[in-house]
Order: structure tokens, then sequence, then C-alpha cells
């Protein structure tokens, strides 16, 4: 945090004030981040988003490898997508058949119809094969809903520094 010039806090309900509740982060411009759920690619078929309705009426089945699971599965239920069954695996976590296999044994037991996964995931999931259910990858971005103080606060600090050169 010293480096720091702002700091960007995620992955909080309600979104914090632009004022920072601690003293400790006093001399910090704070803006708070949140997740947009952008549409849905079929793992294997290229980048075209598809919509929920277009994924189908679900149940799924979510599963991921990354640090905080719990808050990929909360956004997927703010988000309404229907889910029968989670799984977590840690983070980085690099899938092979086996985990293919044990997924869809899983997933037809909760009676899943198709699997979401996140982005980060699907990098890790080339070569395996998935035969009774597609896999759908959630296209998420991030959004600082104070954009325009946000810019134009890197605006002047990139104003500052480049007068400074």
């Amino acid at each position: 945090m010293d480096r720091a010039d702002l700091l960007v806090i995620t992955r909080l309900e309600p979104p914090p004030p632009l004022s920072p509740p601690s003293k400790k982060l006093q001399d910090y411009p704070v803006f708070s981040a949140v997740t947009r759920l952008l549409g849905f690619r079929r793992l294997g078929q290229g980048i075209a988003l598809l919509s929920l309705d277009e994924i189908g009426a679900g149940p799924f089945y979510a599963f991921c490898g990354i640090g905080n699971p719990k808050a990929f599965f909360h956004d997927l239920k703010t988000w309404s997508v229907p889910i029968s069954k989670t799984s977590e695996f840690p983070d980085h976590h690099h899938y092979d058949q086996r985990d293919a296999s044990e997924l869809e044994h899983a997933a037809r037991i909760s009676g899943a119809r198709a699997f979401i996964t996140t982005e980060k995931d699907a990098q890790n999931l080339s070569g395996l094969s998935f035969s009774e259910f597609p896999v759908f990858i959630a296209v998420v971005e991030m959004q600082i809903p104070q954009q325009d103080a946000f810019l134009g606060f890197i605006r002047e600090r990139l104003a500052a520094r480049s007068a400074v050169v």
C-alpha cells in the first residue's frame, strides 16, 4: 500500500462510500468495483456471447478453481442463474480427464443440464472431454460505479507525473 495512489475494493455489498472507513486508509482515495455478467461462451465454440435464455433453463452445475469460489457462486445466484450444485477446486487447478468424469457424474446426480465455470478455469480445461453436458463460461467484467471520479483521479496522477519528467 505504501506505493499505491488509490485503492479499489472488490466484493463488498453494498459498495463503500468514496471516503475510507479506516484511519489507516485515510490517505488513499477508495473506489469500489462490482462484477457484471456479460453473458456466456460455450467451451470450445469461439467467443460468441450467449444470454442466460440462450444457454437453457438449467439447472447448472457450477465449478471453479479460483481464489474465492464462494464469490463466483454468489455472483451466479445474484444473476439468477439456477444452480443444482457446486464444486470448488484449489486456485489455479489444472483439470484432468478424471476431474471431468467426476464432474459429469456429480452433475448427473444433481439433475444439472449443463456446467458453468469461470474464464480462468476455461484456460485449464482445454483438451478435456465433457461428453454428457455442455460447459458454459461466465463472461464477466469489473465495473467501478464512480467511474468519472476514478478516471479523473488517474488522469490527474498521470499528468502530475509527466510534468515532473
